[in-house]
């Protein structure tokens, strides 16, 4: 973003009293007010190094306890998150986190259907497995659920029935993305594990995307087409772009939210690492100054409704981070052309944060 500089000011000296006005640039500096000298304050642990110091001791109290994000100290067990892939080896995939952090998937963490087809390989009853390199590629985003933390650590998992287990046909509404695993191949599209007990799912090939060749065990992401309905428990699924692009939450779920739900989020506050607002109503979310973007080339103002996607709901506080980025702006991501910095580039007047 070009014009994170304004967004985020810093430097100078600390008011002792803060007021934020909504002008053109609502997210521009601070008005000050009587200037006071303050002892510099030890940073957290969870500090990644965009925290400010700038504010009221009430918001200070209020951002440090809950704006920070996850850490190999903080992050659980069972906690579910937005990852992308980083590289892929040949019995796992390695990803990226948010705050910097990296994981592992084991090919036994992919799907139950692909767990089945290396099992009949192994036993001579099929010749043909997919590689890792052919389910994933690098950028690609997934929804994973922690498995273990063990230091530094993180054993993960892109299986459907650990990402989506804890949903109910309730939750099962139209717009609703899922991460769900090809079963078969059939003529007319494709059965699928959406790993939610007692449903069945189908992709017809008709609302797939083009770009993508589907084949058993490989995990995609999916748009609830259908629902259930009149006691039926079939769910009939889209992968188009435009039906990924185009996925909304309306409500929450008796379950966990899954990573990459697009919900309204409605901007409260600005903060020096991002914004604060609240989702759902009443339940406090945050964007860090990392994941926002503009909107339709605007930044964004107090009180606008905008959509964010679900990075992962903090297990401290029930906290929900989002980032504002397009998630699915293309089927496969360039990261070549994402990556402004290259490899041995000298930064002039760099900042330390």
């Amino acid at each position: 973003m070009a014009d994170n500089e304004e967004y985020f000011p810093r430097g100078g000296k600390k008011p002792t009293t803060t007021h934020f006005k909504q002008n053109a640039n609502f997210l521009g500096a601070p008005e000050k007010g009587e200037k006071k000298k303050k002892k510099p304050k030890k940073k957290s642990e969870g500090d990644d190094g965009y925290l400010s110091d700038e504010g009221t001791k009430e918001v200070d109290l209020s951002f440090k306890n809950c704006a920070f994000g996850l850490s190999y100290k903080t992050i659980k067990e069972g906690l579910l998150v937005l990852c992308r892939v980083k590289s892929i080896l040949e019995t796992k995939i390695i990803v990226s986190l948010p705050c910097r952090m990296i994981g592992s998937i084991m090919a036994c963490h992919v799907s139950e259907p692909y767990n089945k087809l290396l099992e009949a390989y192994v036993n001579d009853k099929t010749d043909k497995v997919l590689d890792l390199n052919e389910m994933f590629r690098p950028g690609q985003y997934v929804a994973v659920k922690v498995l273990e933390v063990k230091d530094l650590s993180l054993m993960l998992s892109v299986m459907p029935q650990h990402v989506n287990g804890q949903m109910t046909l309730k939750d099962l509404q139209k717009g609703y993305l899922l991460q769900a695993a090809v079963s078969s191949v059939e003529d007319h599209g494709y059965v699928m594990d959406i790993g939610v007990p007692g449903t069945t799912a189908f992709l017809p090939k008709t609302n797939t995307n083009p770009e993508m060749q589907l084949d058993v065990g490989m995990v995609c992401w999916c748009s609830i087409k259908a629902p259930p309905s009149g006691g039926s428990t079939v769910v009939t699924l889209s992968n188009e772009l435009s039906a990924l692009q185009n996925s909304w939450l309306r409500q929450k779920t008796s379950g966990p939210l899954i990573p990459g739900s697009n919900v309204d989020f409605i901007v409260d506050t600005p903060l020096d690492n991002g914004i604060e607002g609240h989702v759902f109503g009443d339940t406090t979310a945050y964007v860090q100054r990392q994941h926002a973007d503009s909107v339709k080339g605007k930044k964004p103002a107090l009180g606008q409704k905008i959509r964010g996607r679900l990075l992962y709901v903090m297990p401290t506080r029930n906290t929900p981070f989002l980032t504002m980025k397009n998630i699915f702006e293309s089927t496969f991501p360039d990261l070549d052309a994402e990556q402004k910095l290259k490899d041995g580039q000298i930064i002039e007047e760099a900042q330390v944060c």
